[in-house]
Order: C-alpha cells, then structure tokens, then sequence
C-alpha cells in the first residue's frame, strides 16, 4: 500500500474576501490544503488549533497589520515561513 501524502497547510490572511477567495483558489489548486482568516487575531487563534506548514498575510489590515502579526507568529512559531503580500501601490 502507498502512503497517501500529506498536503502541505497554508494559511492565507486578508481583510479583503475577494482576495482570500483568490488566493486560497490559486493555492488549492497547486496542492495546498487552505485555511483562511479575516484578520490578525483570526489567524492566531487558527495557529494554535492547528498545524500550519506557511503563513500568507496581507501587510495592511484593521486592527493588527501584519507586520505585527508577522513578530507576534515568529515568538510563538520561530519555523512557520511567513510571506507579506500587499495590494496597496507604492
């Protein structure tokens, strides 16, 4: 018997729905099993139920941006790759 493989988990963190949507459709269909949160504090509370193999957050969000999210993940989870995307022009 093949052992299944395992997908790899991904959480993606955006306050825009559309954009959530978007990537987590990108993200799926190259394999990746998708988590998704509205915002910083969703995506804490999703880090400690769950074992997550990256992080894919928005840089500006209401409330905690996540620049912040970024330092509060690396103190408790140091290993999570974390990648900041922004849609906001330069």
């Amino acid at each position: 018997m093949v052992p299944a493989v395992m997908q790899a988990r991904m959480l993606i963190v955006d306050d825009d729905h559309g954009m959530r949507e978007s990537l987590q459709a990108l993200f799926s269909s190259a394999g990746y099993a998708c988590e998704l949160a509205a915002d910083a504090a969703a995506a804490l509370d999703i880090l400690e139920r769950q074992v997550l193999d990256v992080i894919v957050s928005d840089v500006r969000m209401a409330g905690m941006d996540g620049l912040e999210l970024l330092d509060r993940v690396k103190r408790s989870h140091p290993t999570v790759p974390f990648i900041l995307i922004t849609a906001a022009g330069a």
